[in-house]
C-alpha cells in the first residue's frame, strides 16, 4: 500500500486485492479514506459501514462491561465488531468468534491481525456452533449476512432459542439485521417469544438493530 494509493482513496475507493472464496463469492480488500476495509459487490463486510452500524449501536445501548466476561461474535467476518468492542470499550474478557469462511479468514488476517489477536476462532455455521456450545456467553452480537440479506439462518425459529441457551442471566445481545417488512417482522417476533423485553433501534438508514436481554 503506498502513499499515493492512501491519498487517492480519499477521492475513491481503491482496490487493493480480491478473492474468491466459496462461501460468499467475491470479495474485495478495498482502500477508502486511507483505510483499509472487506466489501462484497453489493455490500461492506468489515471496517465500513458495517463498524459504524455496531459503534452507533453501543452508544445508544452502552454494554456494561466488566472484567472476565466472555463475548460471543457470530459473523466474525474480518474482525470489525472487535475492534469496535477494543478501541471504543476497551474490552477485557475473553473473546469467541463464529466464521463459517474461513478462506475469508486466512485471507484478511494479515491485514486486520490484532482483532485477531487473544480471538478464539471457531470455523463452522453459527447454528453448529450454538447447538454444541456449553458455556454461556455475557454477550452475544450477532451479524450474519449474504450481501445485503441476513443470513437464512436468521429465519429459523430454533435459532432464537438456541441464542437464549447461550446467554447468561441478564446477559446482552445485539443482532444486525437488514430486510423487507416481513422479514423484519418475523426476527421481532422471534426475540419477543424469547426474551420478552425488547428493543430495536435503525441505523444508517436501512439496518434494524435488535437488542435482547436474557
Amino acid at each position: 500500500m503506498s502513499l499515493l494509493q492512501t491519498l487517492w482513496s480519499y477521492v475513491y475507493p481503491i482496490t487493493l486485492q480480491q478473492k474468491t472464496t466459496a462461501a460468499n463469492g467475491l470479495l474485495e480488500l478495498v482502500l477508502y479514506q486511507g483505510k483499509k476495509m472487506l466489501n462484497s459487490p453489493k455490500a461492506n463486510y468489515s471496517y465500513g459501514s458495517l463498524q459504524r452500524v455496531f459503534e452507533l449501536a453501543l452508544e445508544n445501548h452502552p454494554p456494561q462491561f466488566k472484567v472476565n466476561q466472555r463475548v460471543l461474535i457470530l459473523g466474525f467476518g474480518a474482525g470489525s465488531i472487535q475492534k469496535v468492542l477494543l478501541e471504543a470499550h476497551h474490552f477485557t474478557g475473553t473473546v469467541t468468534g463464529v466464521e463459517y469462511d474461513k478462506e475469508l479468514t486466512e485471507w484478511v488476517r494479515p491485514h486486520f491481525e490484532k482483532y485477531f489477536d487473544n480471538v478464539t476462532l471457531e470455523h463452522c455455521d453459527a447454528l453448529s456452533f450454538l447447538e454444541k456450545n456449553k458455556n454461556p456467553f455475557d454477550f452475544i452480537f450477532v451479524d450474519l449476512f449474504c450481501d445485503l440479506k441476513c443470513a437464512p439462518v436468521c429465519f429459523e425459529g430454533n435459532f432464537y432459542s438456541l441464542l437464549k441457551q447461550n446467554l447468561l442471566p441478564n446477559g446482552c445481545l445485539y443482532h444486525n439485521t437488514m430486510g423487507s417488512t416481513k422479514q423484519l417482522g418475523f426476527i421481532k417476533q422471534q426475540y419477543q417469544q424469547q426474551f420478552g423485553n425488547l428493543r430495536s433501534q435503525q441505523f444508517l438508514g436501512s439496518n434494524t438493530v435488535f437488542y435482547g436481554r436474557a
